[in-house]
Parts: structure tokens; C-alpha cells; sequence
């Protein structure tokens, strides 16, 4: 049999071996190394618990272009972007001019540089385009509300 003493510190061995075995298997699970963790650079075993700045930026993107009003997404993506509310509708013809509606429907980031609003009918050629453009035109102008003035510097027959 051997002595108690050696008994002894084979069990020590061991604990503290598994301990960094588990802490050295934790720190990869995290995605960090050595070297990483003291700022000399190199390979980052695993994966990455942190998103890409290029991830961020495309969700701060995604929201403030409002992409998730038109398209899908799961609840929960939903639910931290958010909508952004889209301009209201209701009396655009009272706002705004006709002159500035054809504008904007044809090209909506030369007429407002930087709108997140895209340009639908830049697929339709010609005078599909300008047939579009100009039936949106017609509508959007006729949302007005009864008693309030024409905008400044509208004209029935430039529309």
C-alpha cells in the first residue's frame, strides 16, 4: 500500500488539473485565446460572442430604412427594431405640390437626397414610368381636405 502523503496529492493533481482544463475550455467556448486576451493579436479559436460592426450597422440601417414595414421578420427581430412611421398620407395634396410629388415619384433620392424612400418604379421603362408617375400624381393630389388652401405654388394645370 502506498503512503497517505502520495494519495494525497494525486487528488490535488487532479482538481486542479480539471480546473484549467475547464477554464481553458470556457475561454475557447468564448471565442477568446491567450493571446487575445493580452492584446498580442492572432487566431480567435471559436465562435464570436459578439456581433460584426457590419451586423450592427445593418440593423441600425434596417430600422431606420423601415426594410421590416414591407419585409417579414420574426417577432422577436420585430419587436427590438421597431417601425419608423411612414409620412402621413391623409393630406399630402394640401402640403405639397404637384411639381414636387413628380419629382419625388421619379427620383426619389435626386429630389431628396438621402430619403429612405426607394425608388419603385425605377424597373419600369419610359413612358410606363411616366404614366405611373403621373396617375400617382393625380391621386395623391386629390387627398386634400375641403377647407384648407391649395399648396403654395400648385397649379391645376401643371399637373
Amino acid at each position: 500500500m502506498k503512503p497517505y502523503s502520495q494519495h494525497a496529492v494525486r487528488p490535488v493533481r487532479s482538481s486542479a488539473l480539471g480546473i484549467l482544463t475547464l477554464t481553458l475550455m470556457g475561454c475557447l467556448a468564448l471565442g477568446l485565446s491567450a493571446d487575445a486576451a493580452s492584446g498580442a493579436g492572432g487566431v480567435i479559436l471559436g465562435p464570436s460572442v459578439t456581433p460584426h460592426a457590419e451586423v450592427r450597422t445593418g440593423e441600425i440601417l434596417l430600422r431606420e430604412l423601415n426594410c421590416t414595414a414591407c419585409h417579414g421578420t420574426d417577432s422577436a427581430t420585430q419587436k427590438r427594431l421597431g417601425t419608423r412611421p411612414a409620412p402621413n398620407l391623409a393630406d399630402v395634396g394640401n402640403r405639397v405640390t404637384p411639381q414636387h410629388l413628380r419629382s419625388f415619384l421619379t427620383s426619389p433620392q435626386d429630389t431628396k437626397p438621402g430619403t429612405p424612400m426607394p425608388d419603385l418604379l425605377q424597373d419600369v421603362g419610359g413612358s410606363q414610368k411616366a404614366d405611373a408617375v403621373n396617375a400617382l400624381v393625380h391621386y395623391l393630389s386629390s387627398l386634400k381636405t375641403t377647407n384648407a388652401p391649395a399648396a403654395a405654388g400648385s397649379s391645376p394645370h401643371l399637373i
